[in-house]
Order: structure tokens, then C-alpha cells, then sequence
């Protein structure tokens, strides 16, 4: 049995008990009519229908609003969690050490392990990458980046989605890649495109000589 007790002029009372589900849906039907009836004034209160119209389109904008601001909060946060993870990974495996720089470390990682993860069959794809700083140089401007190295077996379709221009690096080969690409900022910043030629230089172990390699833009990206 329901009972709804509705406060007004007249206090009544609406009591039914389901017997079939014919009867539950035309209770429920004479339960909102009901309450509509009540809510909204009949005749003999027109003044009062104007002030109820204005408060229940109030609220239903309000509704609205707060939806579309949730949507789109949720949204950003959506976007930035798939740049932040198409960069890296959900999941890093890195060594533990001290080393507060920017430069990871070497991972040493058995062959049990990483038979372990690829077993696992909530793990998609394991790639290894490797990062280092330097300072890239033009022929008359110079940067800090952190350099990215990677494998043949690296992921690019994040990197795919957002290329702007010119092509992924091939490294089909076992030899070194000599090919490299540059965000659309860093781009824009050094005033560098697809087929330049840049030269990037690395610290060495003993942290007296400069290691230099040059290297060729194949793209430029943009993640925005």
C-alpha cells in the first residue's frame, strides 16, 4: 500500500493497493495526476500560475546546467587522462632509485617477469622506451628537451592521431634512427619543419664531454 499525504487547503489523502500490473500502472497514472492537480493551481488561483511556471522552469534550467557542466568537466577530464596515458602508459615499470632529474634510469627486468606481464590478460601492449636530456640545437637557437628513444615495437597510433605534418620516424631497421619528432611548439618556437636537420647534444657518463648526434625532423605533432 502507498500513502501520500499532500499539505494544501484541504488535506487529502491517495491510498491504493497493487492487485495487477493493469492496475499498478493506472494507480501510478492516478498518483501523478494527482499530485500534478495539487502543485499546480486549477482556475479559482490563476494568480498563482505565473509564479508556479516561473519556479519550475528555474529549476529545470538549473537541471540543464548543472548536467551540461558535469558533461563537459567530465569530458576535459577524459581528454587529459588519454594525452597524459598516450604519452606513457596507464602502468610504468622504472627503476628505483633516487634520481630526482628528468633522465630515468635503467630498468633491469627478468625474463620471468616479463613473461608474467605478457601473460596477464588484462595487459594489451608492453613497449620499452627509454629518456634523456639534451639541448637541441639549430643554426642559431638552442632548447633543453628530454629526447624519447624507442623501439620497433612502440605503439604509434596516439602519436598518428595527432601528427600535423610530415611522417612517423621508420624504424624498420636494427641500425640507430637518425629520425626524430618535434611537438608543434618546439616547432614553432626553433621555426623548424619536416626535412630540417637539427643536432642534439647528450651529456656523457663522465659529465665532461658533450655527445653530439644529428638527427632529421620526420613530423611534427600536436595534442593541443
Amino acid at each position: 500500500m502507498i500513502i501520500i499525504f499532500l499539505k494544501g487547503k484541504s488535506t487529502k489523502a491517495c491510498c491504493f493497493k497493487a492487485g495487477n500490473d493493469n492496475f499498478v500502472k493506472k494507480s501510478v497514472l492516478n498518483v501523478a495526476y494527482f499530485i500534478a492537480k495539487h502543485i499546480v493551481p486549477g482556475r479559482t488561483e490563476a494568480y498563482a500560475r505565473p509564479i508556479i511556471r516561473i519556479a519550475i522552469i528555474s529549476i529545470a534550467l538549473g537541471l540543464a546546467l548543472m548536467i551540461i557542466s558535469v558533461a563537459i568537466v567530465i569530458g576535459f577530464k577524459r581528454s587529459i587522462s588519454n594525452k597524459v596515458t598516450g604519452f606513457s602508459a596507464p602502468l610504468q615499470v622504472v627503476a628505483f632509485t633516487r634520481n630526482e632529474s628528468l633522465e630515468e634510469s635503467p630498468v633491469t627486468i627478468g625474463t620471468k617477469f616479463l613473461k608474467k606481464l605478457h601473460d596477464n590478460p588484462e595487459i594489451t601492449h608492453i613497449q620499452y622506451t627509454a629518456e634523456k636530456g639534451g639541448v637541441l640545437k639549430t643554426h642559431n637557437q638552442i632548447q633543453g628537451i628530454i629526447l624519447k628513444g624507442v623501439g620497433q615495437d612502440y605503439d604509434w597510433q596516439f602519436l598518428k592521431e595527432n601528427l600535423t605534418s610530415g611522417h612517423l620516424p621508420d624504424l624498420k631497421t636494427d641500425k640507430p634512427g637518425r629520425q626524430v619528432l618535434i611537438s608543434q611548439k618546439l616547432a614553432t618556437k626553433l621555426q623548424l619543419r619536416p626535412g630540417d636537420a637539427v643536432r642534439i647534444w647528450f651529456i656523457g657518463k663522465d659529465a665532461t664531454a658533450a655527445l653530439g648526434r644529428k638527427l632529421v625532423i620526420s613530423g611534427i605533432y600536436n595534442t593541443g
